[in-house]
């Protein structure tokens, strides 16, 4: 019971990050695409 209770804090805790690095992934999403073709060339 102990590490049920020590989970859901840790989950709580890692919403709220998640949550903020997606806003910062969006901008980078147009850039994972070209890296992905450019590791394809070499």
């Amino acid at each position: 019971m102990s590490n049920f209770p020590k989970l859901i804090p840790a989950f709580t805790t890692n919403a709220p990050s998640p949550m903020a690095p997606p806003s910062q992934s969006q901008p980078s999403a147009p850039k994972t695409p070209s890296y992905a073709p450019n590791q394809i060339i070499p």
